[in-house]
């Protein structure tokens, strides 16, 4: 399968050691210029990744400098090995980011046409509400499936009708608007490694790296 994975990138050593196909790999930043914002988008392709990652002196390409996207492929890796990963960074060493970027990295997803976009972050954004449901359900209506974790309060695209809202298990009595919304709860039993990581990004990430079994296996 073919999926999107938009979060903080990916540690390339990790990626390689174990044998992850990145298809490609997208950095999106808001940088400001005087009172404007302007978006940075710098992409690198296969081939790309591949000379870095084997050529002294040549850049190397894949980074994550905050680990959490890195957990999240590695989650749906370790379910299924056999997917192709387009990997869109827009989180920095913080877990932060900005919702221009996020709605770039959608539009990227969508031109893409993968099978799933895997989304284990959010926006509480009212703002930009509207464009993120346009975008999702654009991306559902060419047949993509759209995968977003849970959170207590209302974030985005989680709460909307369209995209497949996940959580753990261990929330399913916790009052919130996603987990209102919730339509899968993944069993601790369903976790790569029980009792670490078991919150609702990597729930997410196990529910992608299910579907890609399915189909796949």
């Amino acid at each position: 399968m073919i999926i999107c994975v938009v979060d903080s990138g990916i540690d390339e050593q990790k990626a390689f050691d174990t044998s992850m196909c990145i298809k490609s790999y997208t950095e999106i930043i808001n940088g400001f210029d005087g009172d404007c914002s302007c978006l940075s988008v710098t992409e690198y392709h296969y081939k790309d990744i591949i000379k870095g990652a084997l050529y002294p002196g040549v850049e190397k390409v894949l980074r994550d400098f905050h680990g959490h996207g890195t957990m999240v492929t590695e989650i749906i890796h370790s379910i299924y090995p056999h997917n192709e990963y387009h990997i869109i960074n827009i989180l920095d060493e913080n877990k932060s980011g900005y919702e221009e970027c996020f709605i770039e990295a959608l539009k990227k997803c969508i031109t893409i046409k993968p099978d799933v976009i895997n989304l284990s972050l959010g926006s509480f954004s009212e703002y930009y509400k509207e464009q993120l449901f346009q975008l999702t359900l654009d991306a559902v209506n060419q047949g993509i499936l759209v995968v977003s974790s849970a959170s207590s309060i209302p974030s985005y695209p989680a709460y909307f009708d369209h995209v497949v809202t996940i959580a753990n298990e261990k929330f399913k009595n916790v009052n919130g608007s996603d987990f209102e919304s919730v339509n899968c709860y993944m069993p601790n039993s369903y976790f790569p490694w029980p009792g670490e990581i078991e919150d609702t990004s990597s729930a997410a990430a196990v529910f992608t790296g299910r579907v890609s079994l399915y189909h796949g296996g």
